[in-house]
């Protein structure tokens, strides 16, 4: 069998998550979610993870490389930390 040959074992994007993350991985994710559809959000963390983990932080350098870090801009994350005060 020829390189141009190959056949995949996993259909679309469990093949994707194969590479990612190993075969267990998928067959985890299979049994438990296949047939649905899902969606990632852009942020990983939540909106109250971000400013516990950030609150207390009074560099605004350091503020700003955490902002960058969870996916905000500096001044939006000032916003978030505000409003939950």
């Amino acid at each position: 069998m020829d390189a141009e040959d190959k056949v995949t074992k996993y259909a679309g994007v469990y093949n994707d998550l194969m590479e990612l993350l190993g075969e267990e991985a998928v067959q985890i994710v299979f049994q438990n979610m296949a047939g649905q559809q899902i969606t990632f959000p852009k942020r990983l963390y939540t909106k109250e993870y971000v400013v516990q983990e950030t609150k207390c932080i009074t560099d605004s350098a350091e503020l700003k490389k955490e902002a960058l870090k969870y996916g905000y801009t500096e001044r939006r994350l000032k916003q978030l930390i505000k409003e939950k005060k």
